[in-house]
């Protein structure tokens, strides 16, 4: 994964670290993250974190995260970019595994234009016939 352009302020105070404003490039698009890890429970740490991602290209995305190939595996025959919002709150256990009880978020998904190609989902949708 290639990020570039990279300009933000990472901010480490009272046992908790911050990203504020973090803005890059990746994925022929752009991202902006803000966010904090939180240890002041030591038993039980706590992300919150937010992301605004625009135009970022979907065949390589799902190059790039395996969890996208497992969730989205039409992505590997898509073409197009893709923006999306996500924010989220979770504790977290020890290996950083969510607490999924806790766990809270809201987020978008929107594209201007995909195309899909190939793939035996699409090759079934099109000998398909509306009657």
């Amino acid at each position: 994964l290639i990020i570039s352009n990279m300009r933000g302020a990472m901010v480490i105070s009272d046992e908790t670290v911050s990203l504020n404003d973090l803005l890059f490039n990746l994925l022929d698009g752009s991202a902006k993250m803000n966010g904090s890890y939180s240890t002041k429970n030591h038993a039980i740490p706590v992300a919150d974190f937010s992301y605004d991602l625009n135009d970022i290209d979907i065949a390589k995305t799902a190059k790039a995260f395996t969890t996208v190939e497992k969730y989205a595996p039409i992505a590997k025959q898509a073409s197009g970019t893709l923006s999306s919002t996500l924010s989220f709150k979770t504790d977290l256990l020890a290996d950083f595994t969510p607490v999924y009880e806790t766990m809270n978020g809201r987020g978008t998904i929107s594209s201007d234009e995909v195309v899909l190609e190939g793939g035996k989902f699409l090759k079934k949708l099109s000998e398909t016939r509306m009657k």
